[in-house]
């Protein structure tokens, strides 16, 4: 599916990938509510919350923070017309129109892992004893050449254009 890009739609897009977990942690979760009320343990309740955190705002949170920001990167691009945002079974990306030079293509690529490292920072910084920093920091890895961000920066690097 093709849509304008946005950061509410980036958001969605981003929980629509993985809604099937996000359903069997929300199912989890009430049925851990159910044991609470009938038998007044909330051990179950507990671990649904943490993992719904995890889910929630470690792997769809971490994403969204990525793509949006390639899209604020994409913005300040002068030549970049538009912003489509694709979303298939295994992949959500960003397709600028318009043209980029070097320089633009690699500062659209470092946004998204950069973005990622500056909120897992912020969030070692504000709750040290959380892990959700990793899944922010874990984000470096797109700047590896196989991955999407790497293989641009890389691209951007080898080319024979000057610009």
């Amino acid at each position: 599916m093709d849509r304008r890009a946005s950061v509410p739609a980036i958001l969605t897009a981003t929980a629509g990938q993985v809604w099937p977990l996000l359903a069997l942690l929300g199912t989890f979760a009430a049925g851990g509510s159910a044991w609470w009320v009938t038998s007044g343990d909330p051990s179950l309740v507990r671990l649904a919350a943490e993992l719904l955190l995890v889910a929630v705002v470690g792997l769809v949170g971490s994403f969204a923070v990525h793509e949006s920001a390639h899209l604020l990167a994409l913005r300040r691009v002068p030549t970049v017309t538009a912003v489509r945002l694709e979303r298939t079974a295994w992949r959500l990306s960003l397709h600028p129109e318009g043209r980029m030079t070097r320089r633009h293509v690699v500062l659209v690529a470092l946004a998204g892992p950069g973005a990622c490292l500056g909120a897992g920072l912020t969030l070692a910084a504000a709750a040290p004893e959380s892990s959700l920093r990793w899944w922010f920091a874990a984000h470096a890895v797109f700047l590896v050449p196989p991955f999407g961000d790497g293989r641009a920066v890389l691209r951007a690097i080898l080319a024979r254009d000057p610009r």
